[in-house]
């Protein structure tokens, strides 16, 4: 079959034109006058006016007799000018909290959020996508975890008009876009830092499941790891990180470090639920949580908060997220990338604090 070329028309283009000045004023702003934006876009007043004309009809500007046109208020927009898209998970222990927290963010500032699961099979998402991207959303928002169908996201670029990726970022693709991540690097430092001021001396790192995917947050969380040993004049001993695959090869590879040196004095697990698989292979030793072991988890779930004895975790910093995400929508989405701090969130005989910490790359 033939394919046909398909040229946009002089007003659409010109339309197009329109709607990105649009964009990049705030609300209440005058565009200029009918006889300045002939004269900008080389067209004659009333093709300006047709425009205009369409502009006032879906929303995004104001025309006041005598007065000229405005930028609108989002609020008064036609929805797909208002429509926010996140792609993130929408259950489990880790996710649901911030993918709740960046729903009520977006639609605080007048904008529908639309939510495409992650837990879907890729091809279901990338049909979800597709079906999104031709309805022209104000934005799509991507939790980057490395088995996301980023080529889809090359090959579909030029029609998304604004781009963000938030908590992590797990490829080598390149994308202008706006990044808000989780400092997972930092996350490492702040974990293992806690732990060696302490005094703690053999300290067993326990990664999650080695992931197909590179980069991935696990690498950056061993950089923390690594550089917290260094900034404490010690090296980390290669032999006592654990790459969990499962519960028996986890129990197994305990024991082997058990056998060896008698003892585990902290550990430093990238999941909170693998820590209390952790807590219930350590006591099949007679070895317990805050007596013979320290332990600090990641994401601060309710499976560090929730059973007896609780343990310190680190949180992502859903707060902090979230909040820049709201700074990114009211900026006209700048392209740069933003790292948030985690918290380290400590637990002692009940007593809940917070903790951040001083940190040099």
């Amino acid at each position: 079959m033939r394919k046909e070329k398909i040229f946009k028309s002089k007003i659409e283009v010109l339309k197009e034109k329109l709607i990105e000045e649009i964009f990049r004023r705030n609300p209440g702003d005058k565009l200029p006058t009918e006889h300045e934006l002939a004269k900008i876009y080389g067209v004659n007043r009333s093709t300006i006016n047709k425009v205009l004309s369409l502009l006032e009809n879906e929303g995004l500007i104001e025309r006041k007799t005598g007065l000229g046109s405005f930028v609108n208020k989002k609020e008064n927009r036609r929805l797909n000018y208002r429509l926010g898209v996140v792609i993130e998970r929408s259950s489990g222990h880790v996710y649901e909290s911030l993918t709740r927290n960046i729903i009520k963010k977006i639609q605080s500032n007048h904008f529908f959020p639309l939510l495409i699961d992650l837990g879907e099979p890729m091809p279901k998402i990338s049909i979800h996508l597709l079906e999104v991207i031709e309805n022209n959303p104000e934005f799509i928002i991507i939790d980057g975890i490395g088995y996301f169908p980023f080529n889809f996201i090359k090959e579909n670029y030029s029609k998304i008009r604004n781009l963000i990726f938030i908590n992590r970022f797990e490829t080598n693709f390149d994308f202008e876009a706006t990044y808000i991540l989780s400092d997972y690097e930092m996350g490492g430092y702040i974990g293992t830092k806690y732990l060696l001021e302490k005094g703690i001396k053999k300290i067993v790192i326990i990664t999650q499941s080695e992931p197909p995917y590179k980069p991935n947050i696990d690498m950056d969380r061993l950089k923390g790891v690594k550089k917290a040993f260094e900034d404490f004049g010690r090296g980390l001993d290669e032999n006592r990180i654990i790459v969990n695959k499962n519960y028996d090869y986890l129990k197994n590879k305990i024991e082997e470090i058990l056998k060896k040196e008698k003892r585990i004095d902290g550990l430093f697990v990238f999941a909170d639920n693998v820590g209390r698989d952790v807590q219930k292979i350590l006591e099949e030793k007679n070895l317990w949580l805050g007596v013979e072991y320290n332990m600090v988890g990641y994401f601060n779930t309710s499976h560090s908060s929730d059973f007896i004895p609780q343990f310190t975790s680190i949180s992502i910093n859903e707060e902090g997220l979230v909040n820049k995400l709201e700074e990114v929508i009211k900026n006209n989405y700048p392209k740069e990338i933003f790292k948030i701090e985690p918290i380290l969130i400590e637990r002692i005989e009940g007593k809940i604090q917070e903790k951040g910490v001083d940190y040099e790359k």
